[in-house]
């Protein structure tokens, strides 16, 4: 379970980051079909180790998107609190 609450904490995180270092530049496109690498105001899943993400789905340039993913691995973060505790309270 901490796993998990570390990795939501992780993702939402790096998003937030992403969003914040990237405002006010110009929208970026990214083709996979040209072998180019992720561009710096872009998400690459590429970095996680313990994400499995083709080449095709690793790099995310739309700003909304990226919002919806952070506001979702937020949530997963918020609802994740209670399980870690229930767990400690069961271990304990």
């Amino acid at each position: 379970g901490c796993i998990w609450y570390w990795t939501a904490y992780l993702m939402q995180g790096s998003i937030q980051q992403l969003l914040i270092e990237s405002e006010g530049l110009p929208p970026a496109t990214w083709i996979p079909s040209l072998g180019l690498p992720c561009p710096g105001q872009c998400y690459n899943l590429q970095y996680f180790a313990f994400l499995s993400a083709r080449l095709e789905d690793s790099c995310t340039c739309d700003r909304d998107t990226l919002t919806a993913a952070q506001h979702t691995f937020r949530g997963a973060y918020n609802d994740l609190l209670p399980v870690i505790i229930g767990l400690f309270i069961l271990v304990a």
